[in-house]
């Protein structure tokens, strides 16, 4: 297994600038409070060479009103939260996600080999970031998990946003307390630019923030999840979620998932057939449109019914596959 390496901030000792001008540290991030004149010569001495790229030296851009906030409480409580995502070339979502995260006393991010802007803007806000080898979804998570500073983690994907209510809400909770473990925060979630008020994804409530003594990621390679010891509260403000933005992009993550989905099941012993996988299908289509009100979400919710049912016929379609034609090339 390939070793997880920082990417950045880099350590004090490889940050000669340090010394040049006046500095700050917070959390492990250093800020450099310079005059524009140390920035130039900066920039000019070093090329902005931050060990796998070059990059040049950005002032973290923060909410004026999620920042503001936050001061506020923690001139009267350590809030120490950690915020923590996991990026495989995300520039498309991941600085909605970044700012929408501005109030937490850090932000951890472990990337398993973005070639896009991913880490580009990741440092352009501070970001504690970490490149590892992909290792399924439970475990990349838990590898953020265990790269925090603090034990509160608030566990995010590049594709949510979240809103002021709810940063508000995680904020109040670490200020004044709380006799939970863990929170489930109700998230809503966009299909093809529609919110969907039904197809079974209007009640959905994942455990998300959490006090890692007392829960971990599961390691499931697909649908993992936080394990908790102790009682989990409930969050109703919003955590938006920004999934499937395109048809290409639903598809392409059928193919992943039906594959990762599939494999479990062999690994459980599970057995599948043509017949069944047809009818998996169809079963999923029902339930979605008919059975959980998808027809109500218009156009968009017949699409997502055809695609479910599709990516249930493919994953148990690749279990049949996976277990009478293994390791077939043609």
């Amino acid at each position: 297994m390939m070793a997880a390496s920082i990417i950045w901030p880099l350590p004090p000792k490889r940050q000669p600038w340090l010394s040049l001008a006046s500095s700050t540290h917070s959390h492990g991030r250093h800020r450099v409070m310079s005059p524009p004149i140390f920035i130039f010569l900066i920039r000019n001495l070093t090329g902005g060479l931050i060990l796998r790229g070059i990059t040049t030296i950005t002032p973290r851009k923060r909410l004026p009103a999620l920042k503001r906030l936050h001061l506020n409480l923690a001139s009267k409580f350590m809030l120490n939260i950690s915020v923590t995502i996991i990026t495989l070339n995300e520039e498309r979502n991941i600085e909605r996600c970044l700012k929408s995260v501005q109030w937490a006393d850090e932000i951890i991010v472990i990337d398993s080999g973005s070639t896009d802007k991913t880490l580009e803007i990741c440092i352009r806000y501070g970001c504690h970031i970490v490149s590892s080898e992909w290792l399924g979804f439970g475990c990349t998570k838990q590898l953020a998990v265990d790269s925090a500073q603090f034990d509160w983690i608030f566990s995010i994907d590049a594709d949510e946003e979240v809103s002021f209510d709810l940063a508000q809400r995680l904020l109040e909770i670490r200020n004044s307390g709380s006799d939970f473990q863990g929170y489930r925060i109700n998230r809503r979630s966009f299909y093809l630019g529609r919110l969907m008020k039904h197809s079974g994804w209007n009640k959905d409530y994942p455990l998300r923030f959490f006090n890692r003594q007392f829960g971990r990621f599961n390691e499931k390679p697909v649908h993992e999840g936080v394990e908790l010891r102790g009682q989990a509260g409930i969050i109703e403000q919003i955590l938006k979620h920004y999934t499937f933005p395109t048809l290409s992009s639903h598809i392409a993550k059928i193919d992943k998932y039906a594959s990762l989905g599939a494999q479990e099941k062999v690994e459980k012993g599970k057995t599948s057939n043509v017949g069944r996988s047809v009818l998996r299908g169809i079963l999923e289509f029902v339930q979605i449109y008919l059975l959980k009100a998808g027809f109500l979400d218009g156009k968009q919710g017949l699409i997502l019914a055809v695609n479910s049912a599709f990516a249930a016929y493919m994953k148990y379609l690749m279990i049949w596959e996976k277990k009478h034609r293994p390791n077939q090339l043609y």
